[in-house]
Parts: C-alpha cells; sequence; structure tokens
C-alpha cells in the first residue's frame, strides 16, 4: 500500500495502490477476533447477569446450624416433598414419583406387583413393578399427588412403572410441588418462578444450538445454556422457616441412614409377586435416595434388586436370570 506521483507532461497524476494481499488477511483475521469477542460476550453477560440474580435472590438463608436425629417425617412432610426440600437438584421424577406410589401402596389407594415381562429391546426378560389403581384418593390428597394420578393412570388402570413416560407429567408434577412447599412458606414464590425461568431458558437455548452453523455461535449457545442451567438448579430460594426445615429433614435422612434394615424385612414380604406390606419408612427412604438399604426386602427375587429397579425408568434393569 502507498502513494506513487506521475509525471504526465505539464502535469502530475497522483494515485494509491490498493492493500496487498497480506494485509487482507490481517484485515480478516481482525474481523475474526471481533467475532469470537463479541459471540463469546454473550455468554459472559448471560452468567453474569443470572450470578446477580442468583446472589439477591437466590441465595439460601442460614438455618439453626443444628442438625438433630428426627424420627418420622419433619412437619408430616409426603416422601416426595421431602425430597424436593432436602436436595432441590436431585429430587428426580424417578425419585418422587417411585417415592408416591409406594406411599399410596401403603394406604391401600394403589397395588404394587412384582412381575416380569420380555425385554423390549434386550433378549431375556427384566423385573418391574405393575402398578394398579385400587380407589381414588382421599379429599385429603395435595394437588400434586392428584396431578401425579391423573396423569400417571390416564391410558388405564394398571401401569409398568419403567415403561411410564412422563417429561410432561414430571414438570407438571413438579411445578405443583414447588407450588405446595411455596404455600407452606417453605421456599419463596419468586424464586420458585425464576427457577422455572431460567430452566426454561436453557432448554431453549440448548434448541437454538442445532440451528446455528457457525462454530462459534454454537459454542456460545451451548456456554450460555449451562450457565442458565446451573444458576436454574441452585434456586429455589428456601424460606427462613424453609432452611430450618431443611435441616430436620437432614435429621431424618440421618435416621434413616442407620436404621437397622433386618428390623424391617420381617414387614415387607412379598407373596406370589405381590407386595403385602410396605414399611413406614420406605416411601421416604426412596424419596431420600437410600432405597438400596432396602435391596434385600425384595427377596425371594433371584437378585438384590432395589425398589427405585422395580419403579424406575432411568435405572439399569435387572434380568430375569431363570427367563421364566
Amino acid at each position: 500500500m502507498g502513494w506513487s506521483i506521475t509525471n504526465q507532461g505539464n502535469s502530475f497524476e497522483i494515485s494509491y495502490q490498493a492493500a496487498t494481499a497480506s494485509e487482507g488477511v490481517v484485515s480478516s483475521s481482525l474481523e475474526w477476533w471481533v467475532q469470537v469477542i463479541l459471540v463469546l460476550w454473550f455468554p459472559v453477560m448471560i452468567t453474569i447477569g443470572a450470578f446477580v440474580i442468583w446472589w439477591f435472590l437466590g441465595r439460601d438463608p442460614k438455618g439453626r446450624g443444628l442438625v438433630v436425629t428426627e424420627f418420622e417425617e419433619p412437619h408430616q412432610l409426603p416422601p416426595a416433598l421431602l425430597a424436593l426440600i432436602y436436595k432441590p437438584h436431585k429430587a428426580t421424577q424417578d425419585r418422587f414419583m417411585g417415592a408416591t406410589f409406594l406411599q399410596w401402596a401403603r394406604q391401600g389407594i394403589v397395588e404394587i406387583v412384582v412381575k416380569t415381562a420380555v425385554h423390549p429391546k434386550q433378549a431375556g426378560r427384566y423385573w418391574y413393578a405393575e402398578v394398579t389403581k385400587k380407589r381414588s384418593l382421599p379429599d385429603t390428597a395435595l394437588p400434586f399427588e392428584r396431578v401425579l394420578m391423573e396423569g400417571a393412570f390416564a391410558q388405564g388402570e394398571t401401569i409398568n412403572a419403567r415403561l411410564m413416560s412422563g417429561f410432561s407429567l414430571s414438570v407438571k408434577t413438579s411445578e405443583s410441588m414447588y407450588q405446595e412447599l411455596a404455600a407452606r412458606h417453605l421456599f419463596e414464590p419468586m424464586s420458585t418462578k425464576i427457577s422455572w425461568m431460567f430452566l426454561l431458558g436453557a432448554l431453549t437455548l440448548l434448541v437454538l444450538a442445532g440451528f446455528f452453523t457457525s462454530p462459534l455461535a454454537i459454542v456460545s449457545t451451548l456456554l450460555s445454556s449451562v450457565a442458565l442451567f446451573v444458576f436454574g438448579a441452585l434456586l429455589p430460594k428456601t424460606t427462613p422457616h424453609g432452611a430450618v426445615v431443611r435441616e430436620k429433614v437432614l435429621g431424618f435422612y440421618t435416621f434413616l441412614r442407620v436404621t437397622e434394615v433386618r428390623r424391617l424385612e420381617e414387614l415387607f414380604p412379598v407373596r406370589e409377586g405381590v407386595v403385602q406390606q410396605i414399611p413406614e419408612f420406605l416411601p421416604s427412604a426412596v424419596a431420600l435416595g437410600l432405597d438400596a438399604r432396602w435391596a434385600t426386602l425384595f427377596e425371594p427375587l433371584p437378585e438384590r434388586i432395589t425398589p427405585m429397579a422395580l419403579l424406575s425408568k432411568s435405572s439399569s434393569l435387572p434380568k430375569d436370570g431363570q427367563g421364566k
């Protein structure tokens, strides 16, 4: 690039030489870096914004700082709600649905029968829990229980708990459970709504990433989605009362974790496939992730099977070794 002067007799011609190829490369490189900065700035701003919202609206208050062993469900909370207030981000669909089915079985609302069936995708058979509706929910049933009952048994009175599909049902039930906890002044209602907005935003960005062709745009969208998902999982915020109740749930969790299993085995016989009686604390143990300690309760099945292995769609399918 430069200036040149040419003598044209009595006059001079001044011309300007265009940029060279190497300077064009520099310009393209600069433009690429500008795009990188602009694209990556989006997830940075999303992360900062989500952090600020969480800092002011989503941080849990401190409880008493003291955990005392509890020998029954705090405040008579249903097992599903125990799971949600204990660790909201780990209260999976399988946990609260399985726990609620077991609670209903204790109340005589449903009957659980252990059966085997041909695996839909693999050779052999597997164990599963068949849940049959025996009667309607009582008038005292909570709203989330009614949502789950109507959705789970929408296609018939008997379902295979392992094959029950329910993303939409899970979302509706979870939303109703959060509303119940907010009504009991255990969760802040506003933080619950923000949590759903964050998770919905993360899902939307994840879907949008599939329509982009630019690698930078895809990376930017995915990073933004991860940021919203992380902060959405940290919400909702408990109230000061909810923080105290969470400590009580932890005390109940401690009690369940050290409970002598042998004493409970006698209370949970399986005769001709039908679960005869369910221990009082088994639904809560399933909700809080302690059901592995009750694996032996399903004898005389040919192997150790936890309650969630029979009620959960996501857990590994236990095979019927006898090939019946």
